[in-house]
């Protein structure tokens, strides 16, 4: 949100038009190369866990700009409010991460859907995941939850795809349970 700076919070409306307008834009940028990190992850892990059968995955993500454009109003609402401006550009990046996750996990779900060698899927909390993150991943592997719609701004866990038995070494939803719980 660089861009951000070139426009000021000395006019708040030029911000919030210039924001419709662009945070659409990056969200559709760095999501589109988030989705595309997604189909190469998707096919090397496909490949690591042994499936023979051919399957090459396509790009279907695609970002809401309406969505987007709720994100920046939203926003600007509480900056209109009162909240400081380093509140703001964190809600933002907020958003922002929140927005491309969601492709990347839009687009493993696409594929993991489309392919005829079912895998499993699970999410994977980063170090220092907030106890929400940690309870999805204490329900472990599970193919009709749709984790982008639990997934919460400034998310960083990873969805990950895997055809293997037992699925993703180290990874052990009893262990998240008792995290979760403690």
């Amino acid at each position: 949100l660089e861009f951000i700076g070139y426009v000021g919070f000395n006019d708040y409306p030029m911000l919030r038009d210039s924001l419709l307008d662009g945070f659409p834009a990056l969200v559709a940028k760095y999501g589109d190369r988030a989705a595309q990190v997604a189909i190469e992850f998707y096919q090397e892990q496909r490949a690591a866990s042994g499936v023979e059968e051919p399957y090459t995955p396509t790009l279907v993500a695609q970002p809401d700009a309406k969505v987007a454009r709720a994100d920046v109003r939203r926003s600007m609402g509480s900056l209109y409010g009162g909240a400081g401006h380093d509140a703001f550009l964190s809600t933002m990046a907020g958003y922002m991460t929140k927005r491309v996750m969601g492709q990347a996990d839009e687009q493993l779900w696409d594929a993991m859907e489309r392919d005829m060698v079912r895998g499993k899927a699970c999410l994977v909390p980063h170090a220092g995941a907030c106890g929400w993150c940690v309870l999805i991943a204490s329900r472990g592997w599970d193919l009709d939850r749709r984790i982008e719609s639990m997934r919460h701004d400034n998310c960083k866990c990873t969805l990950v795809v895997d055809w293997g038995d037992p699925a993703l070494a180290g990874y052990d939803e009893m262990d998240y349970y008792r995290i979760y719980r403690d």
